[in-house]
């Protein structure tokens, strides 16, 4: 396919100027009008290269943010079923002399890491993603990435809250 494509001879060059002072740049408009459509405009180069990479952002973000509800979900039922398991733990604790406070405050640990342990991977994985996808494609706005990673991370939360307020509720239903 590369030798087809290398005796078509199909070659595109592009010129790029850099104009700093006001008055060059309504000249250069000018002369773009003149020549047509082979002249784009760096606002209208950065106006495609943002809307492409909005769509490529709200593509990613719809798959991550289905990706992490899934995953919430596995956790939440993963913590759920452990609470479960560990209820005779709990009256064991129980009996020996720790009060409820107590076993809430190693419940909320236990559910802390076992939600916090992904998203930190995650972040720290989307974070290399978005760095490296950046650096390809130039100087793009780190905004974008900063916002997901908190909304992902408030769904997290409140996936572990969930979780704490269910397993904290069966606790006190069993002792």
């Amino acid at each position: 396919k590369y030798q087809q494509l290398k005796t078509q001879n199909n070659v595109h060059t592009f010129y790029g100027y850099d104009i700093k002072q006001t008055s060059q740049k309504k000249k250069a408009q000018a002369i773009a009008k003149q020549l047509g459509d082979k002249v784009i405009t760096y606002d209208e180069m950065k106006k495609e290269v943002d809307a492409t990479n909005g769509i490529l952002i709200f593509v990613t973000s719809f798959l991550g943010l289905a990706f992490l509800v899934a995953a919430g979900c596995i956790i939440y039922i993963k913590q759920m079923d452990e609470t479960e398991d560990e209820l005779s733990n709990f009256r064991i604790l129980k009996r020996i002399g720790f009060t409820h406070t107590d076993m809430l405050k190693g419940l909320l640990l236990k559910i802390t890491f076992n939600f916090g342990l992904p998203l930190l991977i995650a972040i720290l994985h989307a974070l290399f993603a978005a760095i490296a996808f950046m650096k390809l494609m130039g100087n793009i706005s780190f905004m974008p990435v900063i916002i997901v990673i908190v909304i992902y991370t408030l769904i997290y939360i409140i996936f572990a809250l969930i979780a704490f307020v269910h397993s904290n509720k069966l606790i006190k239903k069993t002792i």
